[in-house]
């Protein structure tokens, strides 16, 4: 995946192991510096404010570079009527208020106005989702990522720490056409460091896994690299990603992470329909179906409180949503009617096995636990052990089998439909064996199917 993603090792991450250490600075705040650097830089950038300077970090600007900053008070939909025209004579306005006003009140003026138009306006959503805490549902802007990405020409960044918005910022400043760059108002860890790359439309690998990709846009990264060490003592390794540009999303890097893992989650401080984790939908129902879960608001309003305890109301805690999505995308099934060699994702499933109308595999040391119910009355023959090897787990240790009813015995091969570690045909792969494998129904009937449901490893040592 390096042609989309970069690896963790360049993301140049900050230290995130000691919780009391991890800095914490709000988003705005390099919203601010970014525009005031923006600004010293070209001097056609021009901060527009509708009575929210300090609020928005616009205030900075207005002290720096005076000239180029304009205050139209409370009045939204003029503030982007007048950055259209602004735009179209030349200059790049970044127009800046609370998201829920911004683009919520004046969502027509940018429809008409900016967008059709493809004018060279920045809109700064502060104060967006719920981590706005005491200010409550009437300022918590929990549906903007959804109105403005279906907008054309639009632009939709979400960066996901300071000094992240600060790049984004520059970014925007220096690119064509209209934005809308989303950031909050709290304090939330820094993952990122001055060196960790910055472009827009390129989603970035943060952890390595190939259990389950957890897709992460926003502040909610921390929280996803966090859970994602917790799973891990489970043996459940998770790849997460930040994908801080909603439009144009990176589509290449969503797919290469579904194959990679064959399932996903989507986090984001945002409604669960029409956000980020959407959009994740889409691409993969186009290009590549996985198992996926959506973590975020579940068609719900807001309410006042202290952001912490607002973003566990809302659960948007990866762990419990993970597993799901690891079941979902862990589970395959075997037809016993026909022959042919199973590869998944570049690795084999090799079975010299032995089983009754059902079966179930006890692990030895370090081993990963699998229970196999049969479907249709299955029946595979022949004394001996069960040794898998996959992409995800290198079982080397022998799996005993219990025994029972062994009425069948051939030799063949199992087709394989689906796959629990990525299907990179999107249709039947390949099963290789080192040995015989009989896949048969009861008295030979051959019409059973027998399913294998991957119930995760015990010990994370067992984890590639």
């Amino acid at each position: 995946m390096a042609n989309a993603l970069d690896s963790v090792a360049a993301m140049r991450l900050a230290e995130l192991q000691d919780p009391a250490g991890v800095k914490q600075v709000p988003t705005r705040n390099g919203f601010g510096e970014g525009v005031i650097e923006a600004g010293k830089k070209n001097r056609n950038v021009i901060a527009i404010c509708a009575d929210l300077s300090e609020s928005t970090r616009m205030l900075g600007f207005k002290e720096a570079l005076p000239d180029q900053y304009i205050e139209i008070g409370v009045s939204e939909q003029m503030l982007v009527a007048m950055a259209a025209g602004m735009a179209s004579a030349g200059k790049v306005p970044f127009i800046a208020s609370y998201a829920m006003f911004n683009p919520g009140r004046s969502w027509e003026q940018v429809r008409t106005t900016m967008a059709l138009n493809e004018t060279n306006v920045k809109i700064a959503g502060a104060h967006a989702g719920v981590s706005v805490g005491p200010d409550g549902a009437t300022h918590q802007a929990i549906e903007d990522i959804a109105i403005m990405r279906c907008i054309p020409h639009m632009t939709v960044v979400v960066p996901c720490d300071s000094i992240q918005t600060k790049r984004a910022t520059l970014a925007v400043a220096a690119m064509n056409g209209p934005v809308y760059l989303r950031f909050g108002r709290e304090k939330t860890p820094v993952v990122t460091t001055e060196e960790t790359p910055f472009e827009l439309g390129k989603a970035q690998i943060f952890r390595e896994g190939r259990d389950v990709a957890v897709v992460v846009c926003g502040i909610l990264i921390y929280n996803a690299l966090i859970a994602a060490e917790k799973l891990a003592r489970d043996g459940i390794e998770c790849m997460v990603v930040n994908n801080h540009t909603v439009k144009p999303m990176d589509e290449k890097a969503i797919v290469e992470a579904a194959e990679a893992c064959g399932a996903v989650v989507t986090v984001e401080e945002h409604q669960i329909f029409g956000g980020m984790g959407s959009r994740v939908a889409e691409i993969l129902a186009q290009r590549r179906p996985t198992p996926i879960e959506f973590v975020g608001v579940a068609d719900q309003f807001g309410q006042s409180g202290d952001p912490a305890e607002l973003i566990d109301v809302y659960k948007r805690q990866v762990n419990c949503t993970a597993i799901q999505a690891v079941e979902l995308g862990n589970t395959f099934t075997f037809n016993g009617t026909q022959n042919g060699n199973v590869n998944t994702g570049g690795a084999a499933l090799k079975a010299y096995v032995s089983a009754p109308n059902a079966m179930t595999l006890s692990p030895g040391p370090g081993s990963t636990a699998w229970t196999i119910t049969g479907g249709g009355n299955p029946v595979i023959n022949d004394a001996g052990n069960f040794s898998v090897t996959t992409g995800q787990f290198n079982l080397a240790t022998a799996i005993s089998i219990s025994l029972s009813d062994a009425t069948a015995d051939a030799s063949a091969t199992a087709n394989m439909i689906g796959g629990p570690f990525g299907n990179t045909s999107g249709g039947v792969t390949q099963i290789s064996n080192s040995a015989a494998a009989s896949f048969l129904g009861v008295d030979g009937l051959g019409t059973g199917t027998v399913s294998y449901t991957h119930l995760f490893p015990r010990d994370a040592s067992s984890a590639k």
